[in-house]
């Protein structure tokens, strides 16, 4: 029931931080382990944790090949929860790059 929601009910998601490289440390960059489902190395990866539990991947986005993304998600975020995260993610390149 929409009226009886409670602000303990609510999940909140932080992105998960990077870490410095260790494969090129004079580079400065930062990198996420994507355990392989990140094939190619892309702005829109990302990881999203939540603030009950930090240190513990809820959802991962990352791009697998040209126009090929992989989404993994875990409790609680729903199915429909993680597309339109995913969809979000991708918002700009489908309305602005055509896809």
């Amino acid at each position: 029931m929409y009226g009886s929601l409670c602000i303990t009910d609510l999940s909140l998601y932080l992105p998960y931080l990077p870490y410095f490289s260790e494969v090129d440390p004079g580079s400065g960059r930062h990198a996420l382990d994507f355990q392989g489902r990140a094939l190619c190395a892309s702005v829109k990866n990302f990881q999203l944790e939540s603030r009950e539990e930090p240190g513990v991947v809820r959802f991962l986005f990352g791009k697998h090949a040209k126009n090929e993304y992989c989404v993994d998600y875990s409790y609680p975020m729903s199915p429909l929860q993680a597309f339109a995260v995913a969809l979000s993610a991708l918002g700009y390149k489908l309305c602005n790059e055509g896809g």
